[in-house]
């Protein structure tokens, strides 16, 4: 009766030891998945531990409910936040379809106001008119020619003249400043009075032109 020969341990190492083949082309390297799954998991440890305070104060769950889920353009812009290599970040601009200026603008709008500063830049929403137009009101204290008239629409409010704009976005106000190329760019100093807002802009459009 033939037998099987044991297979030879003494020149091949052992499985765990042994190089992992590169994926195909086109699927994450080893060190993305690995940034995914630390990433996974520390948002995993934030969410408990804001289900653990919940609890401790005997707060209702439902009533506090953890953030929904982001967007990927988002999100895309969340994974990136600790990336200087300019490689990565061009790739990542590509793969989600953007140029690597529009990324380079989510980016700033995260580092200065997180996630809701990314939805300031990405998202154009409906606003009750009365509420730009109140605002507006308040804005005359602060500005420095207010013959000539704001624009108003969408949940925006620009000041062409001046170079500023407002975007309003869960109560609160996120300034931006007109860039050369007639774009718009974020700036710090988002707050819930629109004028604080403004002044805020209008010291970064200072700083720029120093």
């Amino acid at each position: 009766m033939a037998t099987t020969p044991a297979p030879d341990t003494t020149t091949a190492p052992p499985f765990w030891d042994r190089l992992i083949p590169s994926p195909p082309q086109g699927l994450p390297t080893g060190d993305e998945l690995a940034a995914i799954a630390s990433d996974a998991a520390h948002r995993a440890s934030k969410l408990l531990r804001m289900h653990e305070s919940a609890d401790h104060a005997q707060a209702s769950w439902s009533d506090e409910p953890a953030p929904g889920p982001l967007d990927p353009v988002t999100d895309l812009v969340r994974l990136l936040r600790h990336t200087s290599d300019k490689g990565t970040v061009e790739t990542a601009a590509a793969r989600a379809g953007l140029r690597t200026g529009q990324l380079r603008t989510l980016r700033a709008a995260f580092a200065f106001h997180g996630e809701a500063g990314v939805r300031a830049v990405l998202h154009c929403a409906e606003v009750d008119p009365s509420t730009l137009e109140h605002a507006a009101r308040q804005l005359a204290s602060v500005r420095s020619h207010t013959r000539t008239p704001l624009h108003c629409r969408h949940n925006r409010i620009t000041d062409l003249d001046a170079g500023i704009q407002l975007r309003l976005v869960d109560d609160t106000w996120y300034p931006f400043t007109r860039t050369p190329q007639n774009g718009w760019a974020p700036a710090r100093g988002a707050a819930q009075l629109p004028t604080a807002a403004y002044s805020a802009a209008r010291q970064a459009t200072r700083s720029r032109g120093a």
